[in-house]
């Protein structure tokens, strides 16, 4: 499932793609407010709606409690992220910030990427191939080294940190 928004254009612009299990629309809840989004499924999918009275009394339990809360702190850095992520200047900076992130939470300096270069690309407005193009950038400058598609090898730390101060 994606959830999407039409641009006076007509154009689609994918906001986040779920994955089986996933919730979406929990901070929705409380907020008293509509969010001008379409859900649209990509395949087979069931979708169960929680009414804000049942969630209440839910609450009562601990750990049904802090799951709820966990899955809204996640949510509020992974937008904190997108956040500065679109406050680079360049789609290159956006690059080397998530190689970075992603460095980090995985502790290691190889790792593979989460999602394809077109799934990378939606949400900071961009092609699937100006990323596949900073990628090559990256790594024919040695930065970085991708033995695979999916596979990536920080080899310079420092010139990688450094493109978010250029």
């Amino acid at each position: 499932m994606r959830i999407s928004k039409l641009l006076p254009s007509g154009q689609e612009q994918i906001i986040k793609h779920f994955e089986k299990g996933e919730v979406l629309g929990e901070a929705l809840v409380f907020a008293g407010r509509k969010y001008a989004s379409y859900v649209v499924s990509e395949e087979d999918s069931e979708i169960l709606n929680i009414p804000k009275e049942v969630l209440l009394s839910a609450f009562k339990n601990q750990r049904f409690l802090l799951s709820y809360l966990r899955s809204i702190s996640e949510k509020t850095l992974n937008l904190s992220g997108i956040i500065e992520m679109l406050s680079l200047a360049t789609l290159k900076k956006k690059i080397a910030s998530y190689l970075l992130e992603l460095s980090l939470e995985k502790e290691t300096h190889v790792f593979s990427l989460p999602c394809s270069k077109k799934m990378l690309a939606n949400p900071v407005g961009s092609t699937r191939e100006v990323v596949s193009r900073d990628f090559s950038e990256l790594q024919r400058d040695g930065i970085i080294s991708m033995p695979d598609r999916n596979t990536v090898e920080i080899r310079n730390l420092k010139r990688l940190e450094g493109i978010l101060f250029d």
